[in-house]
Formats: C-alpha cells, structure tokens, sequence
C-alpha cells in the first residue's frame, strides 16, 4: 500500500542542503527529460536559469535559478513560469519534479502555495493540484537555506507544465527554481539503470560531527570503491546521528533489492577488529515511497546474517579494497532509501563510517532446480534453470563457474534462463559451483545477487575383475571378488544354472548343471549420492561332464644342439592356475623340470593361448616330457607326454667316476672344447668355461642329479648325466 504525504507541508527554515553533484553524473542526469524551454513568465527573473540540468559543485549551484517574486505589498498577482520538455510524456500518469529553495525570513511557505498544470501543446492537460514532498527536511553543516525536491504526479499525457506561486504574506517570501524534469513512470529501468539520482543529509544530537562527499555514495564509476560517503565525528562524543536520503527516479519493482557497500575506512579497520560489538548494531536501513516508509528500518547487522549466516558481522564483508555487496530486499516498491548510523556509547577509536556504493538492482533470480546435485562423471547436457522475475521483462540471467582455486571470473560463462553446464565442468570428480545473477539488459554490469548451485561429481563404480570363470557341469564353481570397490552394491543376472551370487562377499559360487555360453550382466550401483550405476557383461562357458578344464590343441617339441624347444597352444581355459613341465628318461619315471603360470586372466579363456618352453639341459638319447594342468583349486590332471630324442653325444666321452663327491674325470672331449653344468632342473650352477683340464671339481655343488655339456668348437653340443653324492 501507498501511503499518502498529508495535503499541507510546510517548508523549515533549517540549514539543508542539496549534496555537491559531480559533474561527472550529468550524463546519468541527462536520462531524465529536463525542461528545454522557458516559454513565459509573470513575476519571474531569469527563467531560462531552470532549464536543463543544473548541478551543485562543491555546495553551490553552477547557474543561479530561476526566481519567483513572492508578490509584494503591491503585486496583487500570482507568479507564474511556462516550461517546456521538448517531447511528451510516456504514460498519463508520469512524475513531474521540481528542485526549489527558499531564503524565507517571513512566514512559511505551505505546498498549497505552489499550483502544477501539466501542459500539452500550451494546452492544460489533465488536472491541475498541488505538489507533494519528494524529501523530508534534512539539516547538514553546508549552511544553505531550505531545499526541497517536489513532486506532482500527472493524470493525461503532457510535454510541458505552468508552475503558479502564491505567496503567503504579502513581503514574500520568494521561490527559487533551480530544475524541472519529468521522469517517465512507463519506462523507469531503462531510463535510470537503478541508479540514484539525489541525495540530501542531515546531522542530529551533536555538532562536533560531519558529512565529507556525501554524493559519493552514489558516484557509481570504475573507482567507486576508492570514494565513499563519509560520517565522522570527534572522538569522545556520543549520541550523535547521522542521516542520509538517498533518492531514486521511480518506484522500480516491488521485487527489487538494495546493493550496498559500506564499512569503515582502511586505516580503522585495527579499531574495527578491536571494537567489542558489531559496530553495523547501529546502522540501519529503511525503504520510503515518496515521503512515506513502506517498511520498517533494519539493521545493517540483521541485513548481513540473512544473506551470510548468523556469525557475519561487517569485518567479514572488508578485505583490503574489496567491499562485499550487501543486498536487501524490502519486498515494497520505494524510491527511497534513509540510512542512518546512531552513537548512543563511545565506540573507541571508531569515528568514521563510510558508505561506498547504493545502487537499487533486480531481484535475485532463484535457480529452480535443487541447490545441490549429484551427478556421474562425463555426464552430458545437464542444464539448471532459474526462473523469471514477475514484472521484469528487461532482465537477462549471467552465469558463472567457481573456478578450482576458488576464484570466480568477471565473465559469464552464459546467458539466458536455462543454463547447460559445458561437458568439460564434468569429467573429473568433485565439488562444482554456478552462480547466476541479473542484469537488466539496458544497465550493462548492474548485476543483482547471486543464486548458486552446487554439482557433486562421483566417479562411477570400478569392476576390478575383467573376467569371470568357466566352469564344467557337476564340478564345484567358485570367484574371488567381482570387484573390490566397496563404495557399490552390485546385482547379477544370467548366471548358468546351479550358481548364485553372495552380494555380501561379492562371490559367485555353487556346482554348474547345464552345459553351455552364458552372457552374465553384472550391475555395480554407487552408495554416494548419484548413484552412477555401470552394466558390464561377462561371457561363462560351462563345458559338460568330464571335460577336462584345459582343452590342448598341440603338445610338440624339436631338438637343435643338444637343446630342447617345446611349444603347446590351449583352445579353451577354465579355472587354470597353470602347467608343471616334468622329464623323463624312460617315459615311466619323471622330475619336475619348469612351471610355467596360465596366461588367462583369473584363469579363464575361450580363446587360443600359446606357450612356449626350451630345455637347455636335454639329455642325450631319448627325453621324455610330460604336461600336467593345475586348477586354481591346485588339483593337477596329466594332459599329454612326447619323446624328443637328442643326438650328438662325442664318440668315447665318458665321465668318471659316477656318482662322485669330489671330482669328475672326463674321457673323450675334444680339445678347445668349453663346458658348463646344468642342475636337473634346468638351471645353469656352473657357467661355460674352457676346458683346459680333463678334471673338475664339483665338491662345492650340493647333492644331486647334473648335466654336463660339453660344445665342441663347431659349436656341437654334448651333454651326459653325472650324481653328485
């Protein structure tokens, strides 16, 4: 609701000021439609002085206004000026404003003493009345007489109006008319960016206090953290308050918010740390339209802990040069904001307050979707969404990304009310931050505050075994660990009959009782928040009854030089931990000679494998190898045994004696020949060394079967079988 100013106001006579304008503003003033021409006037001087933008620079106006008489003991006759705007009004119900001052020494003037007739074409448009009070007295150190801003709001269209001044005593006093504009109700965003156009101060309970540049609190420029409003007082008075109005061209949205900057100087920010309470306890906030609160003031401390949380206090707000916003929302149109700092105690050393930026900016847009999220890692396409803003058709949504070292970029990384996070934001796990804030698409980088949204990204679930085992029907089928990532939960589906899954112990186990190729679909599901869940397949083969868990294609071998090369491939692996390789002489008795590891993961193939083996200890004459297979459960099954015969053996090589404990006589061997000796087993114990002697020690091997080679220098080998004792 509206509240209405009652119909009579009179002007103080106090020492009110209208604050120094900055040049720097005229353009910000030049979107406001001033007056263009003076037209006619009756007991006016210098009505011409009205026309345009009119600033104050450094406490005086840089024309002198326009003067209504004030009548006289003979005038008998109001006075009356005629303006012109140069272009008509948008809406029938636009705002005509008019900056006035009075030096009054008798009697007081009263708003029924100023008649406003909106004009269209020097025709009356609409109805004429009289003015209401845009500003309520101020009193600031300037020692300027009154100062008001008034304003009438129109009932038709018009491009012009006639100002008529009945003064209320017959000496005056006179009224000075320093601007005339009008501010378009139809388009108020466009035309004034949120930004404020006026600001007027005042000083209440002791003198020893001031205002230093107090319009620049509403500077708005590139530097506006550099220059601030300040109010100072001397150290040691109290119960002073301070008062600053700042005014805003139109009533704006009832949804918009109030941005403000303020604090304490840099070089009282050590008193500020040391000061016992929250100094912003004192400060408060309160929203007007017109001349009228809409709502009941706040204080700046109740303002900060509604948008930071209840253990923010101003401090918090202040790092070097950089002015955290504060944003309020009074939830009312206004067109005013009053701000106050009262000192009821002395404060220590704290006597300055300063106020850096106001600025009124749109609501702050909500994201629709939830505030926090979780999702999988390399997930594509997620959008969030923010919702518009009733009665805000100029605005655009700005997003944003916290960046990995915590900074956020001045640029938006889109726009518009649906945001689709760029892929590349999701292919590493972890916490990801967007914001989104509004700006209204004619004030460029007037943005409001930000919403966020938090995206948790989780890794999806690891499957650390590749494959699954085959089994045979009838024998006893069990898996370690389908995975060991404990951070899932995981279901299988077409498991060949007879075998179940342990989701405790993540084990497939139980006897196979139907033969046959069985795709399994084993799906692991995240315990974290999103889930991820990931399908993989695996193939089981189940053979029939009896089948031997290894299926050999070939088992050959060749002799080259007294060495033996023994090759065998495997069609299909299950549960196969690996194969022992044994020799023989007479394919009866045999030794264990190599062992050599399945090349199947966990044991298990459907595909051909192939292994590979040499014997550089063959014996000469015929050798007997024998391949055994060996489960995982270590129960081994003979597959196959060949003959390899190995020739070469020197005419009359003989060692002696045999068995020995010291030495071995050696009868036969060619001259320049080496020799080295091989255990049973295969492992060389002596390398190749020349012959130079028919006799060598073997004292120092331990007990046991050996091979002595001997390689001519033809490179021919012959070897022979020798026990040490």
């Amino acid at each position: 609701m509206i509240m209405k100013k009652k119909s009579i106001l009179k002007f103080l006579i106090a020492s009110f000021s209208f604050a120094a304008i900055p040049l720097s503003l005229m353009a910000q003033y030049q979107k406001m439609n001033f007056a263009t021409s003076y037209v006619s006037g009756s007991n006016v001087s210098n009505g011409t002085n009205a026309i345009g933008f009119n600033p104050t620079n450094s406490g005086a106006f840089t024309t002198g206004p326009a003067t209504f008489a004030g009548g006289g003991l003979f005038s008998g006759s109001a006075d009356v000026a005629t303006y012109t705007f140069g272009e008509e009004s948008e809406t029938t119900h636009d705002t005509i404003y008019l900056k006035v001052q009075s030096a009054a020494l008798i009697g007081d003037i009263s708003l029924t003493n100023i008649t406003i007739q909106p004009l269209d074409g020097g025709a009356n448009a609409g109805n004429a009345g009289h003015p209401i009070l845009y500003s309520y007295p101020s009193v600031t150190n300037s020692g300027l007489s009154d100062g008001r801003m008034l304003m009438y709001v129109a009932t038709a269209k018009f491009d012009g109006v006639k100002i008529t001044y009945n003064a209320p005593a017959a000496y005056g006093p006179s009224l000075s008319l320093y601007e005339t504009f009008f501010k378009s109700q139809g388009k108020p965003w466009p035309q004034d960016c949120d930004r404020p156009f006026e600001s007027i101060h005042n000083i209440s309970g002791i003198t020893a206090a001031n205002f230093t540049n107090p319009y620049d609190i509403m500077d708005n420029g590139s530097d506006y953290l550099s220059t601030y409003s300040a109010m100072s007082y001397v150290l040691g008075s109290i119960g002073a308050t301070f008062t600053q109005e700042i005014y805003f061209p139109s009533p704006g949205s009832g949804s918009d918010e109030i941005r403000l900057q303020a604090g304490v100087p840099a070089n009282l920010l050590s008193a500020l740390l040391s000061y016992g309470g929250d100094i912003a306890d004192n400060v408060t906030v309160q929203p007007y339209l017109n001349d009228s609160a809409t709502k009941s003031a706040a204080t700046l401390s109740n303002i900060i802990s509604v948008q930071f949380g209840p253990l923010t206090t101003l401090i918090n707000l202040i790092s070097g040069n950089n002015i955290k916003p504060i944003y309020y929302k009074p939830g009312v149109p206004f067109n005013k904001v009053v701000i106050k700092w009262s000192i009821p105690v002395a404060i220590g050393t704290l006597n300055q307050f300063a106020f850096y930026d106001i600025r009124r900016v749109a609501e702050t847009p909500k994201i629709s979707t939830a505030d926090s999220q979780a999702v999988c890692i390399n997930t594509t396409g997620l959008q969030l969404s923010a919702g518009s803003v009733t009665g805000e058709p100029n605005l655009t949504f700005q997003w944003y990304a916290k960046n990995p070292n915590g900074s956020v970029d001045s640029t938006p990384i889109a726009t518009g009310n649906t945001f689709t996070i760029p892929d590349s934001y999701l292919t590493t796990a972890g916490h990801k931050v967007f914001y989104v804030a509004a700006v209204r698409s004619v004030c460029g980088s007037v943005i409001s505050d930000a919403d966020s949204a938090i995206v948790q990204v989780y890794a999806k679930p690891v499957f650390t075994n590749s494959a699954l085992p085959n089994g045979i029907v009838g024998t006893a089928y069990t898996t370690s660990n389908i995975s060991t990532d404990s951070a899932a939960t995981y279901t299988l589906s077409n498991l060949p009959p007879g075998l179940s899954f342990n989701a405790s112990s993540n084990t497939i186990s139980g006897t196979p009782t139907v033969a046959g190729t069985y795709t399994v679909a084993a799906t692991a599901t995240a315990t974290n928040g999103a889930h991820c869940p990931i399908t993989t397949y695996y193939d089981v083969v189940i053979k029939p009854a009896n089948s031997l868990p290894v299926t050999i294609t070939d088992f050959s071998g060749n002799a080259v030089n007294g060495t033996v090369s023994l090759h065998w491939d495997s069609k299909t692996e299950i549960n196969n931990k690996g194969f022992e390789l044994l020799r023989g002489m007479d394919g009866k008795l045999f030794s264990h000679l190599a062992y050599i590891a399945s090349q199947a993961v966990n044991g298990n193939s459907t595909s051909p494998l192939s292994y590979k083996y040499t014997d550089v200890a063959a014996l000469n004459g015929a050798n007997y190898y024998q391949l055994k297979q060996i489960d995982l459960a270590g129960t081994s099954v003979t597959v196959q045994t060949i003959s390899i015969l190995v020739s070469g053996v020197a005419s009359g090589l003989k060692v002696y004696p045999n068995p020995t404990s010291a030495d071995i006589n050696i009868q036969g061997a060619e001259a320049g020949s080496t020799y080295s000796i091989v255990s049973d087993g295969g492992n060389t114990v002596v390398p190749a060394n020349l012959l130079t002697s028919s006799k060598i020690s073997v004292a120092a091997l331990p007990a046991g079967i050996y091979i002595l080679k001997i390689t001519g220098k033809d490179n021919k080998i012959s070897t022979i079988k020798f026990i040490k004792k």
